[in-house]
């Protein structure tokens, strides 16, 4: 049970029913502020974990997810309660650390494919390679960082790849990859020759990846 002691103010301000949703915004700000000073005046760990749990509850409510991961995060380090770490980790399910699409750069020599993230990676001399496993017709290159982007390098024209993003790829805003990512039949082709296979021109070759190059003196149908 939360203890009132130094969160009293932030939940009866949460326990006034708004009138619509210009009060709730209003409410909900004035109980983040006052939980974030109970935070600052609390005496001991447990008043601090009680002050940002409230803060991150409130912050969730108010959609700010980055504040709300931290404060909760915070709240957990200072005493772990199960209802907590599971509201932590759903929260972070939706809205932590994670990965957001992927895409291709085969319009040149030395493809490469791209993973985008929800937050940024860590620097360059962070080694990637125990969280990026790839398996092809022949082995990538290097990984290359840089900011919410990383890059497996070096693959080839027309091979087929699967790639798996481990758990455990880490990040700047002390969370890691919770789930694990995967890509597969991932087939670098130049966007050139992809424009030429929706207009049905080299299909043969598209299809069987025997050539990337289409004749000049090929036939329009």
């Amino acid at each position: 049970m939360m203890r009132q002691a130094g969160c009293g103010l932030p939940v009866r301000i949460l326990q006034i029913k708004p009138r619509d949703d210009r009060e709730k915004a209003l409410l909900l700000d004035r109980a983040s502020t006052a939980a974030y000073i109970a935070y600052q005046r609390a005496g001991d760990r447990n008043l601090e974990a009680d002050s940002l749990s409230v803060l991150g509850r409130t912050l969730a409510d108010r959609q700010q997810w980055r504040g709300a991961l931290d404060a909760l995060r915070l709240s957990l380090e200072l005493r772990e309660t199960a209802e907590l770490r599971g509201q932590y980790e759903k929260l972070r399910a939706e809205h932590g650390f994670r990965l957001l699409d992927y895409t291709v750069d085969s319009d040149s020599i030395s493809p490469r494919a791209c993973f985008q993230f929800s937050e940024e990676l860590p620097g360059r001399r962070t080694d990637f390679s125990p969280f990026v496993a790839v398996a092809g017709y022949g082995p990538a290159g290097d990984h290359r960082q840089s900011e919410k982007q990383l890059c497996v390098e070096g693959l080839k024209h027309g091979e087929r790849y699967s790639m798996t993003l481990r758990a455990g790829l880490p990040s700047v805003v002390k969370e890691t990859l919770a789930k694990v990512g995967r890509v597969h039949d991932l087939r670098a082709r130049p966007q050139a020759l992809r424009a030429l296979f929706r207009q049905g021109l080299c299909a043969a070759a598209y299809r069987a990846s025997a050539a990337f190059r289409c004749s000049a003196s090929t036939p329009r149908r």
